[in-house]
């Protein structure tokens, strides 16, 4: 695996907690913007997701005699990687949190099968859902990607096509409807989402085409130039932006900012940005990513609500960064334990 792409998955998580954790540190000057960019680091969860299951396949799937068995070890690998701590944390914070859950064997039944999250058990779930739709959609959409180019269409037409797609359902939405239920279509719909399953799949195409172009060392100056501009536009992307005019952009524009950000890194291999992606602390942070996804905002609200029962008036300003802090620390060794007991004996068995 590419060892930037870890930096970019500790980044992911990173944007997400901050997001999460945002109300202890908005105070500080800056973070106010920052810590509204949830939503972005889980796009950028998405595209690269799509991005690697994506290069999977244009290097293995049309070398492989039995199409149908490599599709069955894709699903099964996919599988391996996040049910298990789906389910385990999952039937943790359902048995912490019984009172307040109502419980039907029907969605039950749709939690487990990633169908819908009526459950409401941890809110971050819903990017599974998404998450899984992708896995489904990409062998087909790869068969489709394959049958063009056998006959000499250009590969791109298939994700630009997806994309396309994605933001007119955003720009529909966004324009002609004002119902309650418009905000979540946006934030947690396949829909509003799969441009990323797009953008992954140019990134890979675009990797697999050049990687071995010498170019690659005269990148910085385009990988400088676009993190800047990424930058600015996280500083712009907090979600009640999207209404007026053209903040309608603003996540077509990040996830194309992202995605090209992810794919010129990938093909620059000796800039700065590289090595620092590439740093053991971001590699450690990216393998606990999953767990620290699914963990911290669970553990943000017991702990907060656990030091609101002790402190009477509630939490005062100056425990804020004790209890973020707390929050961090429990996150990290919650997470830790998580990946070693639940998600690394699946691993390796993905690996078999």
């Amino acid at each position: 695996m590419l060892k930037e792409l870890d930096g970019f998955r500790a980044l992911a998580v990173t944007l997400v907690v901050l997001f999460h954790v945002g109300f202890y540190i908005n105070a500080i000057p800056g973070f106010n913007e920052i810590i509204g960019t949830g939503y972005l680091g889980v796009q950028v969860f998405f595209i690269l997701s799509s991005l690697l299951l994506s290069r999977q396949y244009l290097l293995y799937y049309p070398q492989t005699t039995d199409k149908k068995q490599y599709t069955i070890s894709f699903f099964r690998k996919r599988l391996l990687r996040i049910v298990p701590l789906y389910l385990v944390s999952s039937a943790v914070l359902a048995i912490l949190n019984y009172q307040n859950l109502t419980f039907s064997l029907w969605n039950i039944i749709k939690y487990v099968l990633f169908i819908s999250d009526d459950l409401h058990i941890n809110v971050v779930t819903w990017s599974l859902l998404v998450e899984v739709r992708f896995y489904l959609l990409l062998p087909v959409i790869m068969e489709i990607l394959f049958y063009l180019k056998q006959r000499n269409v250009s590969v791109f037409v298939v994700p630009v096509v997806i994309i396309l797609y994605s933001y007119t359902y955003r720009y529909v939405q966004l324009t002609y409807f004002n119902d309650k239920d418009m905000l979540e279509r946006l934030y947690s719909s396949l829909s509003s989402n799969i441009d990323c399953l797009g953008w992954g799949i140019i990134a890979a195409i675009i990797f697999e085409k050049y990687k071995a172009v010498s170019l690659r060392q005269n990148l910085t100056v385009p990988v400088i130039l676009i993190l800047l501009i990424a930058i600015y536009a996280i500083m712009h992307v907090r979600y009640h932006h999207y209404f007026p005019g053209l903040q309608k952009l603003i996540v077509p524009v990040n996830n194309m900012l992202w995605t090209s950000l992810i794919t010129l890194i990938m093909l620059a291999k000796t800039t700065i940005f590289n090595k620092a992606l590439s740093a053991q602390v971001a590699v450690y942070i990216s393998m606990l990513s999953y767990s620290i996804y699914l963990w911290h905002l669970p553990i943000r609200v017991y702990i907060d609500t656990l030091l609101n029962k002790m402190m009477t008036g509630g939490l005062a300003k100056y425990m804020m960064l004790t209890e973020l802090a707390l929050v961090i620390v429990v996150t990290m060794i919650v997470s830790a334990l998580s990946y070693r007991f639940i998600e690394k004996p699946f691993l390796k068995k993905k690996v078999a």
